[in-house]
């Protein structure tokens, strides 16, 4: 499911759960997770540019190149990702 749009975009070395690769993996109980919002425009981007933020229950862990970044809806204080470019 996540290999394809990497593949896409050219990200290389993502979308896939296998040794020596990035893991970045969303834990998530399928009975509980949701959005409870609508979502909100939120202007945070550079330049001002906006996205829709919603947030998600039921998510109980995010992992982020094989580090736990949030656990149980609270961030670890680990900072290990990085913005991704396509080729």
């Amino acid at each position: 499911m996540t290999a394809e749009p990497a593949d896409f975009f050219g990200i290389k070395d993502r979308g896939r759960l296998k040794k020596g690769l990035a893991a970045d993996v969303v834990v998530f109980d399928p009975a509980r997770v949701n959005s409870p919002t609508r979502g909100t425009l939120v202007h945070d981007l550079p330049a001002g540019g906006a996205r829709l933020y919603a947030k998600a229950e039921g998510v109980t862990k995010v992992i982020v190149n094989g580090q736990v970044m949030f656990d149980q809806g609270r961030h670890t204080g680990a900072l290990p990702g990085h913005v991704l470019r396509s080729a």
